[in-house]
Formats: structure tokens, C-alpha cells, sequence
């Protein structure tokens, strides 16, 4: 009974040992993490300190590397904003500045045109043909069109059937890009002789999540840009998207989508405009 009891309590003793050694880990892991993260901080000032990022700025400026310095600039406004190197050299920063984000524009710029090159054969729902003569020959002007439908109403009915057409042509004696809507009431092959160009006039991109509202097809849209006006027309090729389209012209309500994404593929396509 006596060994018995003994050989417990070195099994509770060694138990407790253990467990010391546990803690003592454990204290010892948290101590470490304390002491790392104090290095990373003090590693973080030496590497981002306000005067070692200045003089980053000045190099990269003197270097004419201006992505290089408005980043060092850029950590400097965020991790020191009242620095005294940012009040007194305003015109310097701001020329810094203005020299990255034309960069960057640049660069934007090519990628979306590598993706449009990459692209460039894909039309979704835009069709690009060619005029004939009187022969039935082709002349070598090209024009673009899209079908869509919606719906229409007015006192005589609600909700009925709507095709729309939108014929993309060019000036043989200019630049100018003429777009001509065409309205098919009942879809029934006869176009609505009226002015869309006169009314009010509801633009929803719904891909861009933005909303335009005017009248005589000019649009507007308050946002970070500021209240700026668009063409409807100009609108369509500027944001590519899907765009809920709603006009109101005597006393008939028109509602019709379109979607003008790879629109301006196919303007490219046709030979009216070339890469932006």
C-alpha cells in the first residue's frame, strides 16, 4: 500500500513539474512576441521615419522617378500630416503629384488598350455592315447598328411591344460620328415619325451604378466628378455598360435596355475612330 502510494505521488509530482514547464513556455513565446513587435516598430521608424522619407522624396524627385517619390510622399502625408516638409514645399509636392498620376494615366491607358487589342474581335450585340450602291456593290462605307426591345405607352395602350435601332454612321467630309435612333412601335416593321431629341430624357448605367437625368437628350450626373453633362449618345460610348434608357416624348413613355459594352470594338471596326 505504502509503494503504492508513493509511486502516486511521484506521477501527481512529475504531473506538476510538467506543467511548471508548460507556463514557463508559454510566458516565455508571449515575452519573445512583445520583443518582436517592438523590433518591427522601431524596424518601421528607421525604414518610414518623417526624415528618411523626405529625403526619399527629394531623391526620387531629383531622379525624375515621380511614382517612386509620390509614394514616398504619399506615406509621408498618412504616417506624418503635419510635417513641416509638406507645408514648405506645397508647389514641389504638388508638381510630384500631378507628373505620378499622369503616369499612372499612361499606364492605365495602355492596359486598357492591351484588353481592347486582346478583345478587339468581340462585339456582343453590335453589328458592323457596309453600304451598296445602287448595284448592290459595295461602296467601302461601313456603318454600325444594334437591335434592342422594350416597351412603350401611352393613352392609347400600356406596356406593349418596342424595338429600337441604333444606326452609327460617319461623315464622309468629317470626323463626325451621327447616331440616329429609330423607334418601332408593336415591333410591327414601322418606325414612329417623332423628335426623340425633345423631352425628358432617364439614363440608369446599371454597371457603373450611376443615374443621369435631363431632357433633350443631354444628361447629367452628380457625383465626385461634379455635375458634368453628357450626349446621351456620347454617354453610351463613354462608360460602356448596362444602361436602362427611359424618354418621354408627347404624352409616350419609352423604356428600353441596352448594353454597349464592346461598343466602341466595333466603332474601331468600322474605321470611325482609333484607339484612345
Amino acid at each position: 500500500m505504502k509503494k503504492l502510494l508513493f509511486i502516486f505521488l511521484l506521477v501527481v509530482l512529475s504531473s506538476c513539474v510538467q506543467q511548471s514547464k508548460y507556463e514557463m513556455a508559454l510566458e516565455t513565446i508571449d515575452s519573445l512576441k512583445m520583443a518582436n513587435e517592438l523590433l518591427l516598430k522601431q524596424n518601421d521608424e528607421l525604414l518610414n521615419g518623417e526624415d528618411r522619407l523626405t529625403k526619399f522624396v527629394e531623391l526620387y524627385n531629383r531622379e525624375r522617378n515621380y511614382l517612386k517619390a509620390y509614394d514616398a510622399y504619399n506615406t509621408l502625408k498618412i504616417k506624418f500630416p503635419e510635417s513641416r516638409y509638406i507645408i514648405d514645399n506645397k508647389t514641389i509636392l504638388s508638381n510630384i503629384e500631378s507628373k505620378a498620376f499622369a503616369i499612372m494615366d499612361s499606364i492605365d491607358k495602355v492596359r486598357k488598350d492591351s484588353i481592347r487589342l486582346a478583345n478587339i474581335n468581340k462585339l456582343g450585340v453590335w453589328n458592323v455592315g457596309e453600304w451598296e450602291d445602287d448595284f448592290g456593290k459595295p461602296t467601302g462605307r461601313r456603318y454600325v447598328y444594334t437591335d434592342v426591345f422594350g416597351e412603350f405607352s401611352n393613352t392609347a395602350t400600356a406596356g406593349s411591344r418596342l424595338r429600337v435601332r441604333l444606326l452609327i454612321t460617319k461623315s464622309s467630309y468629317s470626323d463626325y460620328i451621327n447616331y440616329q435612333w429609330s423607334f418601332d412601335e408593336y415591333n410591327n416593321g414601322v418606325e414612329e415619325d417623332y423628335n426623340i431629341y425633345r423631352g425628358y430624357v432617364k439614363v440608369v448605367n446599371r454597371t457603373a451604378q450611376k443615374v443621369y437625368i435631363g431632357e433633350n437628350w443631354t444628361v447629367s450626373c452628380k457625383d465626385e466628378d461634379g455635375d458634368k453633362k453628357h450626349l446621351v449618345d456620347d454617354l453610351l460610348t463613354e462608360e460602356e455598360g448596362l444602361y436602362e434608357i427611359t424618354t418621354i416624348n408627347d404624352r409616350t413613355e419609352y423604356r428600353f435596355s441596352i448594353n454597349t459594352n464592346y461598343i466602341n470594338n466595333a466603332l474601331i471596326k468600322a474605321g470611325f475612330k482609333g484607339f484612345e
